[in-house]
């Protein structure tokens, strides 16, 4: 049986002359992996993967998903399709020796058209994933080309995990508003969030993978949508949000949609939240903080106020202000962007200084570790930087 997804690929109008010899090889392979009597030993290491994943086969059956074979014969087999040797040789499909026995699936632009395909190891030995094309040029996600059609009108997000199969098992069972990144959270460059802006998505829920690299990865993730010229507004489900599941492929496999949907309500947070939580993280000397730390995490979380300010951004008060002031015990007066108790330290005089001299001459009169501008404690002063 093949895939009716797969199926329908080569009905497709296409736009470039290779585009209908990427989806004969995909069908080609989606018909392999269904031949019961494919190569001994490729193919139930392919389905004992996908079991793992989840994926049952009447899952796969809605999924376009296929398997390698023998490289030669993949040849042989498109040339009977009517492609030239020439046409085969030059588009290396089966050129690699690793790809034997490896799981196969497309990677579409917004258009549906095949600019790329994964390849995994069905026993994840390394390296796990091996990428035919330069797809992150032409796509920031993968199964884009099944979700913009739900999220690319504003009234629902995008949710973006980072493995592939998580997002082929939450599409195989309904849920089509999800992509893959691909790859760790990282790997979203700001290149990528720019690329999904111009899209139509206006809202984005990453879903990271726990371990001990998730903060740094998806402070890093963040970071790249800050500093994107556009970008859709983030959210984050972090791995604390599932519960006593490991993952979000666990969770979705043991309680289904309803389960992923319960997670998404209550668990979801802004991005603006998780970066100043990451922040603090790194300057917190384990659960204590030291007031080094506390200057440290100040004057970071006072420089990115003030860039993300300028660019005119409107939710840091809601949103990154409260982790910081709650966590480095301040009262924060929003409407005046400082500490509503900011004290006049004792032994300053309390008039207003004269801005206009450089702050290197008002410091040296003031007490040492006190802001020069509001002759203030610089943990009590938004502002100080």
């Amino acid at each position: 049986m093949v895939p009716e997804a797969a199926a329908s690929h080569l009905d497709r109008e296409t736009c470039s002359p290779r585009m209908p010899l990427y989806e004969a090889f995909l069908d080609v392979c989606c018909q392999f992996l269904h031949d019961p009597s494919s190569r001994p030993g490729y193919g139930e290491k392919a389905w004992a993967c996908l079991a793992r994943e989840g994926l049952t086969k009447e899952l796969v059956a809605r999924t376009p998903i296929g398997l390698l074979g023998d490289c030669a014969s993949m040849r042989a087999r498109l040339v009977e399709r009517g492609f030239s040797s020439q046409e085969v040789r030059e588009a290396e499909l089966a050129a690699d020796p690793r790809l034997p026995g490896r799981l196969v699936g497309p990677i579409r632009d917004a258009q549906g058209q095949i600019v790329a395909f994964w390849a995994r190891d069905p026993e994840d030995q390394s390296p796990r994933f091996l990428f035919k094309g330069d797809w992150k040029r032409t796509t920031p996600a993968i199964g884009l080309d099944v979700a913009l059609p739900v999220v690319a009108d504003g009234s629902l997000g995008l949710l973006l995990v980072e493995e592939i199969f998580d997002a082929l098992l939450l599409q195989a069972l309904g849920f089509s508003g999800v992509a893959a990144i691909g790859g760790p959270l990282a790997d979203l460059t700001a290149t990528r969030w720019e690329a999904m802006a111009a899209m139509g998505i206006g809202c984005v829920t990453l879903a990271p993978k726990g371990g001990r690299s998730a903060n740094r990865m998806l402070e890093t993730a963040l970071d790249h949508a800050y500093a994107a010229r556009r970008a859709p507004a983030v959210l984050v489900l972090p791995p604390e949000a599932w519960g006593e599941f490991r993952s979000i492929n666990d969770l979705v496999r043991r309680g289904g949609l309803e389960w992923l949907g319960s997670a998404l309500d209550r668990g979801v947070v802004h991005g603006y939240d998780q970066k100043a939580r990451r922040m603090l993280a790194r300057h917190r000397d384990g659960s204590v903080w030291t007031h080094s730390g506390k200057l440290a995490a100040w004057n970071e979380a006072v420089r990115f106020y003030h860039q993300r300010t300028r660019a005119g951004v409107e939710d840091l008060d809601e949103f990154f202000v409260p982790p910081i002031a709650a966590e480095l015990g301040i009262r924060w007066d929003r409407t005046r962007f400082c500490p509503a108790d900011r004290p006049t330290p004792s032994g300053v005089e309390a008039e207003t200084p004269d801005l206009s001299s450089p702050p290197e001459q008002t410091k040296s009169r003031l007490p040492e570790g006190y802001c020069p501008i509001h002759r203030c404690d610089p943990l009590r002063c938004f502002c100080f930087d």
